[in-house]
């Protein structure tokens, strides 16, 4: 009986880590399914994977010039 038992046990482990790996392998698959979505959604949205150009006017402006809102800054760096 005792060699039963433990034959049982240890079927009962492997069903468990095949139970582990299959589950761990959804997850992965999940992510990685997910990751290409966003990649794919990204490539889409800009047509690359780079930052695309901005328009700057001398170096000091950021955006069109007929924007909405103007931030000026005024710093003083002492």
């Amino acid at each position: 009986m005792a060699s039963s038992q433990a034959r049982r046990a240890k079927l009962r482990e492997r069903r468990e880590a095949r139970a582990r790996r299959q589950l761990l392998a959804i997850i992965i698959g999940v992510a990685v399914l997910g990751v290409l979505v966003l990649v794919i959604l990204n490539l889409q949205q800009t047509g690359t994977l780079t930052p695309t150009e901005r328009p700057y006017a001398q170096g000091k402006t950021l955006g069109p010039a007929t924007a909405p809102v103007v931030i000026e800054e005024y710093s003083d760096f002492q």
